[in-house]
């Protein structure tokens, strides 16, 4: 045993073989910054890349939005135009009759309404929409879902 072993601990091969061992984490420290900054610049990339598909849908989504208002307005611009049914439809307040009717059994949400009715979206939101306006049914929100409930008539007074 060499007197720095004995004095010190360790001698000199010790502290070149620390010295190594040091050297050695050194460069796998080095190898794993480089490792690191490639893949910062690759999460960078795809952050850009997701930006900019992000604006891309969203571009989309304001084109769809925007012809399908174009289309809602013509077709209520046809409606007006007409007036009347056209062909084999029924007049506005059979078909207003129908809709109460299901909501007066309990037939509350749009969907079932079309279903039972036939009637298309379009229409069918028309047809709720006057009846609303003439009192006669009320638009309650329940959670995410919408539901056309009859409204209680006002109480006749005695006589």
């Amino acid at each position: 045993m060499g007197l720095l072993k004995l004095i010190l601990g360790f001698d000199k091969s010790d502290y070149q073989r620390l010295l190594g061992e040091v050297d050695e984490l050194k460069k796998e420290n080095n190898t794993l910054r480089d490792r690191i900054r490639s893949l910062e610049e690759k999460v960078s990339k795809l952050e850009g890349e997701l930006l900019s598909t992000r604006r891309a849908v969203s571009t989309v989504i304001e084109e769809i939005e925007y012809i399908k208002q174009q289309l809602e307005e013509q077709l209520e611009e046809e409606d007006e135009a007409s007036g009347e049914p056209v062909g084999g439809e029924e007049p506005q307040e059979e078909l207003e009759d129908l809709v109460l009717s299901l909501i007066l059994q309990g037939v509350t949400s749009p969907s079932d309404l079309i279903e039972k009715t036939g009637l298309s979206k379009h229409k069918l939101y028309d047809i709720l929409k006057r009846l609303t306006e003439k009192g006669v049914v009320e638009k309650k929100r329940e959670g995410r879902r919408v539901h056309y409930k009859p409204v209680a008539p006002p109480p006749t007074p005695p006589a």
